[in-house]
């Protein structure tokens, strides 16, 4: 409404487009808890990505879906949100997104000014906003490879990172371990984003979380807990809005599932991890996605449903959103009038 509003008159457009305003506008938003699910889901028989706002409550699509340009591949990715703005990406190609205006940014070209012949594999992806330097920021860490001096192959990690004010990447100086996509663990809390990774020790290897910080630009170690079962597959979500919380579920391909809900009661201190829920068995359920309203674990069906279930009660709600199976993204979003042309 407010986006019609600015057709009304230039004062009426200047209004709005204030800065002031739109951070006034955002922030009444997110205190009265205007807010709704953003999903991310292929549709097969169009060959398109979707973006669908679905009410939390009636679990219905609330407005038309909008199609996702740039992007025709089920397993495209979606970061945030960040003041309403989501971060899209898919094999090198990154894109930035105000599904609320509908406004799409295409990132610039990645750094390619490594050494000829060296191949580079991403590894991971995080979007965030510099709240010290109003800046919206994506890093990106690839894997180089090369060939050592006795014709052997080695690789090494390297991060990049993406100012929309400057609209260009530069490279980081950083020592990072191996980082590894696991799908559904790319998560950004409390302004920092976090990923699964390996790292060794006295020739021992262990895992953990990498995280780093959006605004001081640090990488640092998160220990999971000593009792988690590398048997199981992990996924890494916000609890309730306010704790990290690691998610343990069975592999794909086991019919029945039970998922084990571990909660970070003090941020970044290995020890305060706490088992705080056991969901399951679930039948016909593909993995997890996010929370959404509260103690609600938000999860994909095997046959391409969106599907929520109640922490305390195991009762399922089905909310009448499809797509192909693996190919749903799921957030609690709040509208935003944050442009990024704006914004950059």
């Amino acid at each position: 409404m407010l986006l019609r509003c600015r057709c009304v008159c230039k004062a009426w457009r200047a209004t709005i487009d204030d800065p002031s305003f739109i951070a006034k506008h955002f922030n009444r938003a997110a205190f009265n808890k205007n807010e709704c699910l953003l999903v991310k889901r292929f549709v097969k028989q169009h060959s398109r990505n979707v973006l669908s706002f679905v009410s939390k409550e009636t679990l219905d699509v609330v407005s038309t879906d909008i199609d996702v340009p740039f992007f025709q591949h089920q397993h495209t990715r979606m970061f945030g949100p960040c003041n309403g703005i989501i971060c899209l990406a898919h094999n090198g190609d990154i894109v930035l997104c105000n599904p609320a205006t509908r406004e799409f940014k295409a990132l610039p070209p990645l750094i390619n000014d490594y050494l000829p012949g060296l191949m580079q594999r991403e590894l991971g992806l995080g979007f965030g906003f510099d709240d010290k330097n109003n800046d919206y920021k994506v890093v990106r860490i690839i894997d180089i490879y090369y060939y050592t001096s006795s014709g052997g192959r080695g690789h090494t990690a390297k991060a990049e990172i993406y100012n929309l004010s400057s609209n260009s990447w530069r490279k980081l100086d950083a020592r990072l371990p191996k980082v590894w996509f696991t799908f559904c663990f790319e998560l950004l809390f409390n302004g920092v984003f976090h990923w699964y990774a390996q790292n060794s020790c006295d020739n021992s290897r262990y895992e953990l979380i990498l995280s780093f910080h959006i605004s001081t630009e640090v990488f640092k170690e998160i220990h999971f807990p000593d009792t988690c079962y590398w048997n199981k597959r992990r996924c890494l979500a916000v609890l309730n809005n306010e704790s990290l919380a690691l998610i343990l579920f069975e592999d794909y391909n086991q019919a029945h599932k039970n998922f084990e809900i571990w909660v970070m009661k003090e941020y970044g201190v290995k020890e305060s991890w706490t088992k705080q829920f056991t969901v399951g068995p679930l039948l016909g359920i593909h993995s997890p996605l996010s929370f959404g309203k509260q103690n609600e674990l938000l999860l994909q069906s095997d046959n391409g449903q969106l599907v929520a279930c109640d922490l305390n009660t195991n009762k399922i709600r089905d909310f009448e959103v499809y797509g192909a199976p693996t190919s749903f993204g799921a957030v609690m979003y709040v509208e935003s009038l944050v442009s990024l042309k704006r914004a950059g």
